[in-house]
């Protein structure tokens, strides 16, 4: 099977390179510029893939509240492109997207059928994004997750570690939650419904999957902080507890977004793991 993964160097991309034994062609922003939509459609149109697996994003939150364009043309316009050729050619296109689709008013884990409403900008292109696939897709996996981390690139949990590592001040929200998710972890996810495309299951959904457990920002810290001392990466660590209204980027968020991911059970089998084991488990690949 001709297997075309976007986003090569996102830390999910390489997680699918790295952590599975998916065989695919993993496609970078220098082989195909995602601002530039025609390119998406040129592109897959020379490749005649069999199955489109989308993990390339504008993710920078902050960013996105002045360059709405980009993330637009990004998350929205070459989303459409991919969902197009992937009706046309009558093909599977498993797309990632994100807890920042709600607005966390809920107060309860969000299942997949909940009404979206997004706070922020980015937010906003990635619902627009789930709309174009829903729109011109007839098989497809629309995979929500959150808090995504992984020891590739700048994410959450690898900026704490150089901070810990640096004895650089730390703050932690402990009024916003999520449910942080290992990259490995939903990389293996994708590669189990990978597999079943490729023994002839035909899939149309939207999707939650992330970690088990959720958790506060400050509590997230807390563990990350916690596993490397127990490794004797470092021998303290002091975290400040904050609030949003007081430690914010001016960017919305949702207090409370997170998952229940029982329906995805239908189609992965989800190994029950705690947070602190997935956070050791990509730790053990820094040192």
């Amino acid at each position: 099977m001709n297997i075309i993964v976007f986003g090569k160097n996102g830390q999910l991309a390489k997680s699918l390179r790295n952590q599975t034994d998916l065989n695919a062609q993993f496609v970078s922003s220098s082989d195909v510029n995602f601002l530039k939509p025609r390119e998406v459609t040129n592109f897959l149109e020379g490749s005649d893939p069999d199955l489109v697996i989308n993990c390339s994003a504008y993710t920078n939150v902050v960013a996105a509240e002045s360059d709405e364009n980009s993330a637009h043309k990004i998350n929205v316009e070459s989303v459409e492109r991919i969902a197009k050729f992937c009706a046309f050619k009558d093909i599977h296109l498993i797309h990632i997207s994100t807890e920042l689709v709600f607005d966390g008013k809920k107060k309860q884990p969000y299942v997949e059928s909940d009404d979206t409403n997004p706070l922020n900008v980015y937010g906003k292109t990635k619902e627009l994004g789930e709309k174009k696939v829903l729109a011109h897709c007839k098989k497809y996996a629309i995979l929500r997750t959150s808090w995504l981390y992984s020891h590739y690139g700048e994410n959450f949990l690898m900026k704490i570690y150089k901070a810990a590592l640096n004895k650089d001040a730390i703050f932690g929200v402990s009024d916003r939650h999520a449910n942080p998710t290992s990259a490995f972890d939903l990389a293996r996810a994708i590669n189990q419904i990978t597999n079943q495309i490729k023994n002839g299951k035909d899939i149309k959904g939207i999707y939650h999957y992330a970690g088990s457990e959720s958790t506060s920002r400050f509590r997230f810290i807390q563990i990350i902080c916690e596993a490397m001392k127990e490794k004797s990466i470092i021998n303290e660590f002091s975290i400040q507890e904050s609030f949003t209204n007081t430690s914010s980027d001016g960017v919305m968020r949702p207090e409370t977004a997170t998952f229940d991911c029982s329906k995805i059970k239908s189609l992965v089998d989800l190994e029950q793991k705690t947070l602190k084991n997935c956070i050791n488990e990509v730790i053990d690949y820094i040192k």
